[in-house]
């Protein structure tokens, strides 16, 4: 083998290293970014639906309210379709959580929420 040889398949093998780890680099940082979309939307995600949770939780009890001290069957039947769908709303915002909680003791914690409100 010449030297013109020698420099072209170096070159080429210099060229073909620079596409393999661009591509593996390209990965990364596509990873990298993946993880900080998640890491940053996770606790605003969470946070929302837990507190959404905690808002028609409360409601829900108002809704009970209105469901004992009612005047007339229409009355105490539409307050209890607003209670059920505050439930329903509940348990939407409680799987939320549940999706997207991070940890061992986090869903652990989102299980025990779950099953004591569907017992409450």
């Amino acid at each position: 083998m010449n030297v013109k040889t020698k420099l072209l398949i170096n070159y080429f093998l210099v060229i073909l290293s620079m596409i393999v780890l661009s591509g593996y680099f390209v990965s990364r940082i596509e990873l990298i970014g993946n993880l900080t979309v998640k890491m940053y939307n996770h606790p605003l995600t969470v946070t929302r639906a837990a507190t959404y949770a905690d808002a028609d939780i409360v409601r829900m009890h108002l809704g009970m309210k209105d469901v004992v001290l009612a005047k007339n069957l229409a009355a105490r039947d539409a307050a209890i379709t607003d209670v059920s769908r505050l439930e329903e709303k509940v348990f939407e915002n409680l799987a939320i959580v549940k999706e997207k909680i991070l940890g061992v003791e986090g869903a652990k914690l989102i299980e025990e929420t779950i099953d004591v409100f569907r017992q409450w």
